[in-house]
């Protein structure tokens, strides 16, 4: 709970900071941004590291293999990592450039999708005949 209060008031204070400096200098305030959204990632690193340790933990109760279990914490990177690169590039006034990166994560997680996809598919086919 502390860590989100935490990340919230930094984030809170680059976006103040950056609205300063983004009158005489845009591109050190997207500099600012960027940075702030590196340390931020870093910051959540270990809380990320318990989430997939308990999704393992599921998979190993459930009987479930590491296949089946990776393509979605690989979607679960990719949504974080499109979700912020996107914002970003909308907040530099790249549009484009952040629809662009929405449609490349979303092309990304579908191929990660697809070996979870063919093995639901093959025990379909093989429980309907």
């Amino acid at each position: 709970m502390e860590m989100v209060f935490e990340i919230t008031v930094g984030c809170l204070v680059t976006a103040l900071l950056a609205l300063v400096v983004a009158k005489s200098a845009p591109e050190m305030a997207l500099v600012l941004m960027l940075g702030c959204t590196v340390v931020v990632m870093v910051y959540l690193a270990q809380v990320m590291g318990q989430v997939v340790g308990f999704f393992q933990t599921l998979a190993n109760y459930g009987g479930l293999s590491e296949g089946l279990l990776e393509p979605l914490l690989k979607s679960m990177g990719i949504a974080v990592v499109v979700k912020v690169g996107s914002s970003l590039c909308r907040d530099a006034n790249a549009s484009a450039l952040g629809a662009v990166v929405e449609l490349s994560g979303t092309v990304c997680a579908l191929s990660v999708a697809l070996p979870l996809v063919e093995t639901v598919l093959g025990k379909l086919v093989e429980l309907m005949g």
